[in-house]
Formats: structure tokens, sequence, C-alpha cells
């Protein structure tokens, strides 16, 4: 009887471990070791200097625009209101500015809508951190066009034909300025003249303007020798000035000292590095060099920078889908 009841208890012992053990292996239930010793790894790395850079969106665009409007955000595809400049590389980007390209040629009264590349309407401004633009929006470098009439404007030398005597118009969005510059050595060049053109007076869609350039008082140009390549041919000359349009829109204006009879380029700059950081830029422009939009704010790696961007369409541009343009970022951490 007694050793039943051993036999009884044992295997109820038994039992119960069995279940335990049972209960234990279903929950998967790991015991770590205990550790003997232990040893530590120095880990290091040496990153190289790499400038690098990522801008987002890859595109922007625009729909359902008329002439003669600035547009935003609302009317982009996606809503986008800034380029994004993000520095994945390994040392500081110091120095940011951009390029746009132009049409070959006045696109104006062609009744073409490939004529003109939309690139040349966009402007741009600085701003790091804030939900607000730090400047004005201003053009990269708009390309203007001279016109070969001077319709109902008076100009002050009436010989359109002549190399060196440019009659055009700055179509800045719902604005524009007529102009003319007379060079010094009409007939030869486009070398030391002098910008006829009224900033308090512009065509409006209502307004007719200033009709009188000969009263006005005109900007002296000097030449300047372009050489820190990129955007602009290495080595040309240009002759220099300014043109402020108030309210913190100014621009450095450069036209090619080797101008032809017709269809002579004039240039405002603003965002360019490429034509502002030469040395040898008149006074009148020194507030605006050397170009670079970040002004003295770098960008360390994996940080970034955001250019405010929108659109002016000028007056008289053609129906249909415009020719693709494109704007280019440049980055350096020299």
């Amino acid at each position: 009887m007694y050793r039943k009841a051993i036999n009884k208890f044992v295997f109820a012992v038994v039992t119960v471990l069995s279940l335990a053990l049972l209960i234990l292996s279903s929950k998967n239930i790991v015991y770590a070791p205990t550790a003997a010793s232990n040893d530590t790894i120095t880990i290091f790395v040496n990153v190289s200097a790499k400038t690098m850079v990522d801008i987002n969106p890859d595109s922007l665009s625009w729909y359902d625009v008329v002439p003669g409007e600035e547009f935003g955000s609302n009317y982009e595809a996606n809503n986008y209101e800034n380029i994004w400049i993000e520095n994945i590389g390994s040392v500081n980007i110091t120095k940011v500015w951009f390029n746009n390209t132009f049409p070959s040629s006045r696109p104006f009264a062609t009744g073409d809508p490939k004529a003109y590349d939309p690139a040349n309407f966009i402007v741009i401004a600085n701003n790091s951190a804030s939900n607000a633009p730090d400047s004005k929006f201003m053009y990269i470098n708009r390309v203007e066009y001279e016109e070969d009439d001077p319709l109902y404007i008076k100009v002050p030398n009436t010989n359109l034909g002549a190399v060196g005597v440019i009659f055009g118009r700055v179509r800045n969005g719902t604005q524009e300025y007529f102009f003319e510059y007379v060079s010094n050595y009409v007939g030869t060049n486009c070398s030391d003249g002098n910008l006829y053109i009224n900033i308090t007076s512009p065509k409006t869609k209502s307004q007719t303007g200033d009709v009188d350039l000969t009263n006005n008082l005109y900007t002296t140009f000097v030449p300047v020798t372009i050489n820190t390549g990129g955007g602009v041919l290495d080595g040309q000359q240009y002759d220099v000035g300014a043109i402020d349009f108030g309210g913190g829109e100014k621009y450095c204006v450069f036209i090619p000292v080797n101008c032809p009879s017709t269809g002579a380029r004039v240039y405002l700059v603003r965002w360019n590095a490429d034509f502002l950081a030469s040395s040898g830029l008149p006074s009148s422009c020194s507030d605006l060099a050397p170009g670079y939009i970040n002004g003295a704010e770098y960008i360390y790696p994996g940080g970034f920078y955001k250019a405010w961007v929108k659109i002016r369409v000028p007056y008289g541009t053609a129906q249909g889908d415009l020719s693709t343009g494109t704007v280019t970022v440049f980055v350096s951490s020299a």
C-alpha cells in the first residue's frame, strides 16, 4: 500500500513536469547564455570630399495660363512653389546659382507657340527656411530681343537698322517697359552706350504708358569682359549697366558688344553668377554681384535650400504648348 502511494506521487510529479515542459516549448521561450567574457571593436570611417546635389522637382508645368499675368503654385500641375536644393554630398555647398534657356530669336508676332521658351519666363525669389520669400521674384537671365519698328514710341535714334541701336521692350508680366539702347559707336558695335527707359510709366493692358523716351534720363553702359564661363561664352565682351524697377526688382543688363544689325539680344540678369561674378562690373550692379541666390548661407551636408518659383507670361504669347525650356541649378563648394 505504501509503495503504491509512492508510485502515484512520482507519476503525478512526472506528469506535472511534462506539462510544464510542453507549455514552455509551445511558447518558444529561449534562455540566453550567460556571458563569460566580452570585448569591444573600434569603428573608424573616413569620408572623402564630394560635392553632390539633388534638385527637386525635376519638372514644373503650368496649365491654362493667360498672357500678361504672374502664376504661382495654384496653376502648377503639382502645386509646387519651390525648387528644393538638397546637399547629398559630404562638403558644404557655399554657392548656388541658376541658368535658364531662352528662344533663339524673338518669338513674338510669329504665331508659333513653339517659338517661345517658358524657361525665359521663370522668376525666382530666395529663401531657405521661413514660409515667405526673402526677396522679390526676379528673372534668372531673362533675354529680350530688339524690335524693328518703334511703333508709337518717340525714340532718341530712329535708325533702328544700324548696328549699335537697339529698340525693344521688357515684358515683365502685367507691365511692359519700352527702351532704346544707343551705342557711342553706332554702325560699328554696341560698346559704350546709353540705355533710355522709363521705369515709372509702363505700358499695361489699360494704359499706354510713357511714349517719349527722348526726355528720360539714361543709364550709361560700360564694356566688361566675362571670363567665368558656364552659361555664357567665355571671354565674350558685354556692355553692362543696371535697370531698377523699384521695390527691390533690379537687374544688371548685358548687351553683347559684338551685336548684329537686327535681332540683337539683351540679358536681364539677377540669379546667374556666370554673368555677375565678373570683377569688372560697374558700380550700378555691385549690389547684385556675384549672383548667388543663397548669399552667405551655406548648405551643410544633409541640409537643403529652397528657392521660390513663379512664372510671368508676357502679353502676346501664342496659344498652345510652348517648347520645353530648362532651368539649370549650379552649386559649388569652393
